[in-house]
């Protein structure tokens, strides 16, 4: 879970993760104090842990058009 940005209100924050690294959804906890700081998040997935990874995130993209991805990253 990378983040770069302003802490400052009306900055993007970008966020890289891996639906398998458990530091990465730890992060997710996070996400209502950052939604509070940043304007817009944008989420880059990063498949470091191979196809696995890879089906991980879709399976959380898949998820994000039907329930928003705070919920789907929760999940």
């Amino acid at each position: 879970f990378v983040i770069r940005g302003e802490k400052n209100r009306g900055k993007a924050l970008y966020v890289v993760y891996d639906a398998l690294c458990p530091y990465c959804m730890k992060g997710v906890e996070k996400l209502p104090e950052l939604k509070k700081q940043y304007s817009s998040i944008t989420f880059l997935p990063l498949a470091v842990h191979g196809e696995k990874s890879v089906q991980g995130l879709s399976c959380i993209y898949t998820k994000a058009e039907k329930e928003g991805m705070e919920k789907a990253l929760k999940e």
